[in-house]
């Protein structure tokens, strides 16, 4: 022993870190070799340091090393401190604090019961000599600041982590260990396997309610499932029928949805529209709550801008649910977020106070959004990044359906997030094959589509869920047919299509248009005029022409668009919420309709002579409730006729009626 210390001794004189033992003498229970390797001894659950030839009482607790939490903005040490009456902490603190005697005792003070003993002569060269031993003995880790799946490829929640096939879960630190994860190599790397979940450490279990920054982290935890993935899909079904199935393939397609981003820069938004009670709410907290354990949707007429980003950035590849998504009331910066889930655009801020520099927070999670009505936001911007689902209300539901939704419901609320993991063992099979699949997913719904019209976008967000069903079929066996999806997706497409045309910018020029003529400001044969042409000449692409054939024999609307356009613009400006739009948007958005045959050169107008107008298919967009040009006097002459031959009968009541009686004319 004695060999050894004189060979310390002299190494230590050698790199200049000797710490003198000149008439020092050793306390009871110190150990002469801690002090000459570090400068003070530990003594009981108490540090002691050498002042004037003597080791001094210099603090009440001792410090054991725990992690070091690295990172640019926030990097942090955890460690456990115990003190002389045998309480145990766990304490978490800023890094940056070891450079200051001052700062770190004040943090001390704060736990109530850890002290320096600066009134026994401990200054900052002690300090420096306590920082000096323990600064490299904590071990780096990285903590979680984002939940869902990780670069590193394992998916996280916040009391564990989904990694090679395993939920691995938090110890009582927070912290888990993914031994041989970090495969990085290089001179200036340091390798870190651990990685650090505060929320599920002791040290913040009895963070209090409004003092608990990691509260929401809570919901967001792996739950072993009461029953099976196949349950599951078939209880989805069950209860939801069609939108069951959209409702789960859009859950596993959101599994995925980063590689969905990376190959074609969206994912689709989904939406559920009705009335209320009709169900749309409660199937977005059954969706969302295949990921979170009974997580409350966000509602949108409370939520601010920051608190709804920080929600929708703080988990990737999951679903949130936001509620209550009213068109004409809704916050734009709230609307633009939601839409923003379709890209991953989020808001744009500033990196650092003072600084000219900005940085894009990123949505990293599929949304589903509920309201009443669909969406008209941004003249159908936010629409045809949505795949709509419509849900009609049932007076009355029988006692099985109602059974069968309260089973769904109350195996939801115990808890279903570890059926992520039977989809996740997937994602290698699922990148690997998303480019083919896509492809070929995209050819099969065209052929479906044939010659029907359709929003691209509106396409592109529902071949990615049949993208989805294709990839996994191979994998899952699921409650429904490929023939089955092929027919649903085929009449969303369609109908989302349709929707979309109807409740846009130009649906509203169609109703000012029908206000106009009703209260006689446009006239038929003067700004426009209908007739029943069989085949007419219309004017092309690149001023060629060609015979349009009507062979339906449909009505068709020849409209004068400038000789209206100013009658349009002075009543849509008098109009609350109505944005005007230009002539120009006008004459794009009318060659994207269905109904929209092409330019006339010429066509008499009466006064007006013979100017070019827009020919378009009126039978079609009075089939639609969107048009109304043509005058109804049906039910006047119906009327008027019935009156006429009532005449002779009401004489002869007249007639035998008593003198002095008054005509019963009066409503009450």
């Amino acid at each position: 022993m004695k060999l050894q210390l004189q060979k310390k001794k002299k190494a230590k004189e050698k790199d200049g870190t000797l710490y003198s033992t000149r008439n020092l003498k050793l306390p009871k229970g110190g150990n002469m070799e801690e002090y000459l390797e570090h400068g003070f001894l530990t003594i009981g659950n108490q540090f002691h340091f050498p002042i004037n030839g003597q080791f001094i009482e210099g603090t009440d607790w001792k410090f054991e090393p725990l992690f070091q939490i690295m990172g640019d903005k926030e990097n942090k040490r955890l460690a456990e401190i115990t003190n002389t009456a045998n309480q145990k902490k766990i304490i978490e603190f800023d890094s940056e604090i070891l450079s200051s005697f001052g700062e770190f005792r004040r943090f001390l003070f704060k736990l109530n019961g850890f002290l320096f003993y600066t009134d026994n002569g401990i200054k900052t060269e002690h300090f420096d000599r306590f920082v000096r031993r323990y600064n490299r003995q904590f071990q780096p880790a990285s903590e979680l600041l984002t939940m869902g799946q990780n670069p590193k490829n394992f998916y996280a929640f916040a009391n564990g982590v989904y990694w090679q096939d395993k939920f691995r879960p938090v110890n009582k630190f927070g912290i888990m260990n993914l031994k041989g994860i970090d495969t990085s190599d290089g001179e200036y790397n340091e390798k870190i396997d651990n990685y650090y979940s505060p929320a599920f450490s002791v040290m913040h279990k009895d963070n209090q309610v409004g003092d608990d920054k990691y509260e929401n982290d809570r919901y967001f935890v792996y739950k072993e499932s009461p029953i099976t993935l196949n349950d599951w899909m078939d209880k989805m079904q069950l209860v939801f029928d069609e939108k069951g199935i959209f409702g789960i393939l859009f859950n596993f397609g959101a599994l995925f949805r980063d590689l969905f981003i990376t190959h074609y820069s969206s994912f689709p938004l989904l939406g559920g529209f009705g009335e209320t009670g009709s169900g749309k709410s409660a199937f977005g907290e059954i969706i969302q709550n295949f990921f979170y354990y009974r997580m409350a949707g966000v509602d949108l007429t409370q939520a601010t801008s920051s608190g709804l980003s920080k929600t929708l950035t703080r988990t990737t590849n999951t679903v949130v649910f936001c509620d209550e998504f009213q068109d004409k009331t809704i916050k734009p910066d709230l609307a633009n977020l939601v839409m923003g889930g379709w890209n991953g655009n989020g808001r744009v801020k500033s990196k650092d106070v003072g600084s000219t520099r900005t940085t894009v927070e990123k949505i990293m999670t599929a949304i589903y959004y509920c309201g009443q009505f669909l969406p008209t936001y941004m003249d159908g911007g936010l629409a045809n990044r949505t795949m709509s689902l419509y849900f009609q209300k049932t007076e009355k539901r029988t006692s099985e359906e109602k059974e069968n939704f309260t089973d769904l419901l109350n195996v939801t609320n115990e808890g279903i997030s570890s059926l992520t993991s039977e989809i996740l063992q997937y994602r290698a099979y699922f990148s690997k094959n998303l480019p083919r699949t896509f492809a070929e997913s995209e050819r099969s719904l065209k052929a479906l589509l044939k010659e029907e019209q359709y929003d691209d976008r509106v396409f592109k967000n529902t071949t990615m869920i049949h993208t989805t069903y294709m990839i996994l079929k191979e994998k899952i066996k699921f409650p429904f047919t490929e023939e089955t999806l092929n027919k649903l997706c085929a009449n969303l497409i369609i109908e989302n299509s349709e929707q979309i045309r109807d409740t846009s910018a130009l649906t509203e020029f169609w109703s000012i248009l029908t206000f106009l003529f009703e209260s006689n400001k446009i006239k038929d044969h003067l700004h426009f005029r209908i007739d029943k042409n069989t085949d007419f000449k219309v004017q092309g692409e690149k001023r060629t022409q060609f015979t349009h054939k009507n062979e339906n024999n449909d009505q068709i609307l020849y409209l004068r668009l400038n000789a209206v356009y100013q009658l349009y613009n002075k009543e849509a400006t008098t109009r609350e919420g109505v944005d005007v739009i230009g002539i120009s948007t006008i004459r794009n958005y009318l060659h994207s309709t269905k109904e929209f045959i092409g330019l006339i050169k010429g066509k008499r107008f009466g006064k007006a002579g013979s100017p070019s107008c827009y020919a378009i298919n009126y039978t079609a967009l009075k089939s639609k409730g969107l048009l109304n040009l043509i005058e109804d006097n049906s039910l006047y002459e119906k009327e008027k006729g019935e009156a006429v031959a009532a005449e002779p009968q009401l004489a002869a009541q007249s007639a035998n009626k008593p003198q002095g009686e008054e005509p019963d004319d009066l409503p009450f």
